[in-house]
């Protein structure tokens, strides 16, 4: 379930904050409270126990709303920008005071904060937060799956 609230913390934090710099999902819908999670940041970072942790206690259906509330979000998004909107370099300062100051990214994560705010796009950040970090995770699953002894079809 971890990985499912991770992709999504990502994707909501990444568009929603860097891209158009509005609000959250997490925060327009009290998802937070809804899924029983109490973290703001994106979860990189934790230890095996506090995933452990997360995972057993987060609401599974309030979660799944989340994630579709997200992408719901995301694709609103796109029907805004225009072609020209997607060259613009999401300011450094707001990559680190979302980070830093709203709780985006765990206390001593720096390298992730300074990740996001090295001058990228916000179409890099919009291909980047949906498309690419939840597709190399989707793959790690998959390989994690196989090592269970539940090869990909």
């Amino acid at each position: 379930m971890w990985l499912v609230w991770h992709i999504a913390r990502v994707e909501d934090l990444g568009v929603n904050r860097f891209v158009v710099d509005r609000r959250q999902v997490l925060d327009t819908g009290n998802w937070a409270t809804r899924m029983s999670v109490p973290r703001r940041d994106v979860g990189t970072g934790m230890t095996d126990a506090e995933v452990e942790s997360l995972s057993a206690a987060i609401d599974l259906d309030a979660l799944r709303g989340y994630w579709n509330a997200v992408i719901d979000g995301t694709l609103a998004v796109v029907d805004t920008l225009a072609g020209e909107d997607l060259d613009a370099v999401v300011p450094a300062d707001r990559v680190r005071r979302v980070a830093n100051e709203e709780g985006g990214v765990a206390k001593g994560i720096d390298w992730l904060t300074e990740f996001w705010a090295k001058g990228r796009t916000r179409g890099w950040v919009l291909a980047q937060t949906p498309f690419l970090h939840a597709y190399g995770h989707y793959f790690e699953a998959r390989a994690v799956r196989g090592m269970w002894g539940h090869p990909s079809l």
